[in-house]
């Protein structure tokens, strides 16, 4: 996946679509049933190096029926130590793939106009070319 030539990298940074939804595991009912499929989110990450791992806006994963698995602290240039809960999903990235996000951190991305944070632990299975001479970025899984 190529940016397109009009995206300013140095104001917006490498961007993507992507579109949230829950793991097959956490859709349905008991009875094995597709009832109670939540509406997909679907929203722009930004991919950033700088994250070791990938958050997620946390009212998008709600919107999404993402399931919390667990909570932890989060470090940022604004906040340290604050504990925030994680999502397991399945974040879709438009053009690539669905990558398995066992292990999400829910924070406040909305105010930026992100749904999603891809950090390097989903990075590390991928090649990512920044291109600042020619605006443009690829990547790919």
């Amino acid at each position: 996946m190529v940016s397109p030539r009009g995206l300013a990298l140095v104001q917006a940074g490498p961007r993507v679509r992507v579109t949230l939804s829950p793991l097959a595991e956490q859709i349905g009912s008991p009875t094995g049933g597709r009832e109670d499929v939540p509406a997909r989110v679907v929203g722009d990450a930004l991919i950033d190096t700088g994250a070791s791992v990938t958050c997620i806006d946390g009212e998008a994963a709600v919107g999404a029926g993402l399931a919390v698995v667990d909570s932890g602290p989060v470090h940022s240039a604004t906040h340290a130590n604050e504990t925030v809960p994680i999502y397991a999903g399945l974040m879709n990235i438009h053009g690539l793939s669905n990558v398995e996000t066992r292990r999400a951190y829910g924070v406040n991305l909305v105010t930026q106009g992100l749904t999603a944070l891809i950090g390097r632990d989903v990075l590390s299975n991928c090649i990512l070319v920044y291109n600042g001479a020619d605006n443009s970025f690829s990547l790919s899984l």
